[in-house]
C-alpha cells in the first residue's frame, strides 16, 4: 500500500507510532487541527451556501483500553497550544461552560477555536430537560458557525455571533446509558463523524510507543514543533476558495449525492422516526469539508502562492466518501450498541434479576466485589438508590465480612463462618434466605 502525504496521513501516523489507538481516531484528530488551522477564512463554494471546513468528530471506546483521551490530551492539545502561541490568537475554546458565560467569551475573547471535549457524557449529565435542549441547541449553533440571538439575564439582548468551531469529543460505552433521541432528533448527533473502538485493529509497528529514552522525547518534541510549523502557514495562507472540480462534481459527488438522498427519502418513508435518514443525509455536505481538507493537506508547499483557487479532485472526493461510508458504518454500529444497552436495562427489571445479577458478579470476583467493573455498571443499569436497596436486602456484607476473615485459620471458627463453602455457595445461600423471606 502506497504511504500517502500531506499534513493529515503525517500527524496521523505521528501519533499511532506514539499511542496504540485506532488510525481513525488519530485521523479525525489531525483533520480536525487542519480545520482549526484553516479557520473561518477558507471556504467552499456551493449553490446552497459558504461551506465551511470545521469538523465534528465524537470516538466513543473503553477507558483505558482505547487510549482516546491521551490523542487530543498529548498530541491535539500541545499542537493547539503552540500554534495559539505562534499566531497570538487562543484557539482553545472552554469546554465547560453556562450558554450565556461562553456568548460572552465567544464575543470578548475568540469567535474561532477547537471545542476539545474529553468526556462528552457530561453534555447529558446533571441537567433537566429543557437545559439538555438548549445545551444541544448551542453545540449545534456552534458546529453551523451563527450563535442566534439570545436574551438573557446579565447581559440582556446578545446579538448574532458567527462562529467558526472544529468540535472534537470522546466519551465510554456509558455514553449510552445517558444519550437519549433528543440527540438525534434536535440534530446535534447528525452533524457528528462518529467513530468506533476497533479491538483487533493494528495500528501499526508502535516500536516508539516502547521507547521511554529522553532522545525520544526529544525527537518527539522536534516533530511536534515542526507540525506547529506548519500548521501556522495555513493559518497565515492568503487561499480563501476552493472550487470543486466541474468534472468531479458530475462523476463522482452528484452521483454519491443523488444516491443518498433516494435512500434517506425511502427510510423516511417507511418509518418517519428512523434516526439512520437523518443521519445519511448530511454525507454529502460532510464529504465536500472533508475533501476540501485532504486537498489543503495535500498543498501544502503551493500555500505561498497568492490569488489561486485550489481545486477539489477526483481523489480527494473519493477518499471524503469513503470516510463518510466508515462513518455511517460506525453509526449503524453506534446504534447496534445503543439498542443492546437498552435490551440489557430492560432484561434486569425485578428485585430478584438484580440480586441474581449481584451473584454473578460476587461469584466472578469476590475479593474485588466493590472495584469489579461490572459490580460499577449493575449500579449504572440499575440507578444507585435501587442498586443499594436490593445489596441491603441480599444481605452481601455477610459475604463481605467471610471475605476479611478469610484469613482465619481455626477450624472450628472457620466451620462457624462458613468459611470453607465456595463463593457460589455462600452467594447462593444468602440470596435464597432473602428470598424465602428469613
Amino acid at each position: 500500500m502506497t504511504e500517502e502525504f500531506g499534513f493529515i496521513p503525517e500527524f496521523s501516523r505521528f501519533i499511532c507510532e506514539h499511542i496504540p489507538t485506532n488510525y481513525a481516531w488519530a485521523e479525525a484528530n489531525a483533520t480536525a487541527l487542519l480545520a482549526t488551522a484553516l479557520g473561518p477564512g477558507k471556504y467552499i463554494l456551493s449553490p446552497r451556501k459558504k461551506l465551511y471546513c470545521n469538523t465534528f468528530d465524537l470516538m466513543i471506546g473503553p477507558s483505558g483500553l482505547a487510549n482516546k483521551s491521551v490523542v487530543p490530551w498529548g498530541f491535539t492539545y500541545p499542537a493547539l497550544i503552540g500554534l495559539s502561541e505562534e499566531v497570538g490568537v487562543d484557539l482553545i475554546i472552554p469546554t465547560r461552560y453556562s450558554i450565556e458565560g461562553m456568548i460572552e467569551w465567544l464575543a470578548k475573547h475568540s469567535s474561532h477555536g477547537m471545542y476539545l471535549k474529553d468526556e462528552f457524557t457530561s453534555v447529558f449529565k446533571d441537567t433537566g430537560k429543557s437545559y439538555l435542549a438548549d445545551n444541544l441547541e448551542f453545540l449545534s449553533e456552534l458546529y453551523d458557525g451563527m450563535i442566534q440571538k439570545r436574551f438573557t439575564k446579565g447581559y440582556k439582548l446578545e446579538q448574532t455571533h458567527t462562529v467558526y468551531v472544529p468540535i472534537v469529543a470522546a466519551t465510554t460505552p456509558y455514553f449510552y446509558k445517558l444519550m437519549r433521541p433528543d440527540f438525534f432528533v434536535q440534530g446535534t448527533g447528525n452533524r457528528a463523524r462518529f467513530t468506533i473502538f476497533n479491538v483487533d485493529e493494528d495500528t501499526g509497528d508502535g516500536e516508539k510507543q516502547w521507547d521511554f529514552s529522553k532522545a525520544m522525547e526529544i525527537r518527539k518534541s522536534s516533530k511536534m514543533e515542526e507540525f506547529i510549523e506548519i500548521l501556522k502557514k495555513y493559518y497565515e495562507c492568503s487561499f480563501n476558495c476552493v472550487v470543486p472540480d466541474l468534472g468531479v462534481i458530475e462523476k463522482v459527488w452528484k452521483p454519491y449525492s443523488e444516491k443518498i438522498e433516494e435512500e434517506a427519502k425511502e427510510l423516511y418513508k417507511h418509518n418517519p422516526f428512523d434516526l439512520h435518514y437523518s443521519y445519511i443525509i448530511r454525507s454529502p455536505e460532510r464529504a465536500l469539508k472533508y475533501s476540501t481538507l485532504r486537498r489543503f493537506s495535500l498543498t501544502i508547499q503551493s500555500l505561498e502562492r497568492k490569488g489561486e483557487e485550489i481545486p477539489i479532485m477526483e481523489e480527494d472526493m473519493r477518499w471524503a466518501i469513503k470516510r463518510e461510508e466508515e462513518s455511517t458504518k460506525a453509526f449503524d454500529t453506534m446504534l447496534h450498541e445503543w439498542a443492546l444497552w437498552g435490551k440489557m436495562q430492560e432484561q434486569v427489571t425485578s428485585q430478584r434479576d438484580v440480586i441474581w445479577q449481584m451473584c454473578a458478579v460476587l461469584a466472578q470476583a469476590p475479593n474485588k466485589m466493590l472495584a469489579s467493573e461490572q459490580w460499577r455498571d449493575l449500579q449504572d443499569i440499575v440507578g444507585v438508590n435501587r442498586f443499594y436497596d436490593c445489596l441491603r436486602k441480599a444481605k452481601v456484607r455477610e459475604w463481605i465480612k467471610k471475605v476479611n476473615h478469610s484469613k482465619i485459620t481455626d477450624g472450628v471458627e472457620r466451620e462457624r463462618l462458613g468459611l470453607d463453602e465456595s463463593p457460589h455457595t455462600i452467594v447462593y445461600t444468602v440470596t435464597e434466605k432473602w428470598f424465602k423471606g428469613t
